[in-house]
């Protein structure tokens, strides 16, 4: 009896991994060239909270970015990103922030989760937040749709905006 207990409770874990781990659907556009459609979707869901009153296209902008920014990286970083990306993506039920996964959390609770990573007493958990949020400004800060709302006029000679 004890056998078939454990049995059930390994068949439901099991389940329940592949439930928080299927249903991920590539972006749109051009192929990924680093991330996974899993990564690339965890990366955006950090960017939309992490980019929130900017325009929203941003946050797509900047996940597209980071993919190919982790592409150019070492082999050793890239795992590092992509260990990151999946950490984010799987801790909610750790940190107190419900049963989903952080894809699946609304914008406000993932709000919530993305600052308990922010102001973790846990060193790992603070620098990948920085390392999340770093990500995703270098990527939205090339855009000039972003410069406002850092009070940046951009740089001299911009094809945008022509000499100063």
């Amino acid at each position: 009896m004890a056998r078939a207990g454990v049995a059930g409770v390994a068949l439901g874990l099991g389940g329940l991994t592949l439930h928080q781990s299927s249903g991920y659907a590539a972006p749109a556009g051009d192929a990924l060239r680093a991330l996974s459609p899993k990564e690339f979707a965890v990366l955006l869901a950090a960017g939309e909270v992490i980019l929130q009153g900017l325009d929203p296209e941003l946050a797509h902008e900047a996940a597209r970015w980071g993919d190919g920014y982790v592409a150019r990286q070492s082999s050793w970083l890239r795992r590092e990103v992509k260990a990151l990306l999946h950490l984010f993506e799987h801790a909610p039920p750790l940190l107190g922030a419900g049963w989903s996964r952080a894809t699946r959390l609304g914008l406000e609770a993932r709000s919530a989760y993305l600052e308990r990573w922010r102001a973790s007493e846990r060193a790992l958990l603070r620098q990948g937040y920085g390392g999340l949020k770093s990500i995703v400004f270098m990527g939205a800060y090339r855009d000039p749709r972003a410069w406002a709302h850092c009070s940046y006029g951009g740089p001299p000679e911009h094809p945008l905006r022509g000499p100063r």
